[in-house]
């Protein structure tokens, strides 16, 4: 497809349980919308079955293409490269397992249509006493107060895995990104608020899954995502003298 109306971007990485699920609901969603789309598949080195399915995904589909990486690259590197092939003037991404659900892309589309140049879900978190989702949730907001106060940002949940751009104001900003890991997520809302972008946030539910083990690793991509927060803060300190 050479002039969709939004390219999809699908990061995968271990995803073989639930893509073709998360694929048949994505499809539903936009067979009731007006918009045209591509689907964009970039898988990260998977070791499961993720490649083979989105082979057979993408040869029963005319709007698909995929990209299979020889080394692991990261989630913030790939989401990247996804979204500078993309083919249409709206492209985004959102993690395929769909904790998130594929319902918003629609509210996400009209927002880019309306003038704004980046638009990301606000995830609303049910409450829960599952010790792991309950460690999730403290982890996920302590490092957002963090990012509120140290970062400066008035955006509400900057690390958010489901966001849309307008490519036509946004390519260079997604162009001069550097973090490969799960940083990229709030480097990527960060660089557009330094370069006065139109930013809309959008609130909308969030669940984590327990049918799936989580690609997060939860104490060492922590350390790390804080360990961004400071270069990132260091840099643009030296950029400033």
């Amino acid at each position: 497809m050479n002039n969709p109306d939004l390219s999809l971007v699908i990061a995968c990485y271990n995803e073989g349980t639930h893509l073709l699920q998360s694929i048949q609901e994505i499809e539903e969603v936009m067979g009731q919308t007006k918009y045209s789309y591509e689907l964009i598949f970039i898988d990260d080195q998977s070791q499961d079955d993720t490649r083979e399915l989105i082979k057979k995904i993408c040869q029963t589909r005319s709007n698909c293409r995929f990209l299979f990486h020889e080394k692991n690259v990261g989630r913030g590197g790939t989401v990247r490269e996804g979204l500078l092939i993309a083919h249409a003037p709206y492209a985004g991404f959102l993690d395929i397992d769909l904790e998130v659900p594929a319902r918003y892309i629609p509210t996400m589309v009209l927002w880019l249509e309306r003038g704004y140049d980046m638009v990301s879900v606000e995830r609303i978190e049910r409450f829960s006493l599952n010790p792991y989702k309950l460690l999730r949730f403290i982890f996920s907001e302590g490092c957002k107060k963090i990012v509120l106060r140290f970062l400066g940002t008035g955006f509400p949940d900057s690390a958010a895995g489901f966001k849309f751009f307008n490519m036509n104001t946004m390519r260079d900003v997604v162009d001069h990104t550097r973090d490969r890991s799960w940083f990229w997520d709030t480097e990527i809302v960060l660089k557009s608020e330094m370069a006065h972008k139109k930013l809309k946030s959008v609130r909308g539910v969030f669940e984590h899954r327990l049918d799936k083990k989580s690609t997060v690793r939860l104490i060492p991509d922590t350390i790390a995502y804080l360990r961004a927060i400071y270069n990132f803060k260091k840099n643009e300190q030296k950029s400033n003298l």
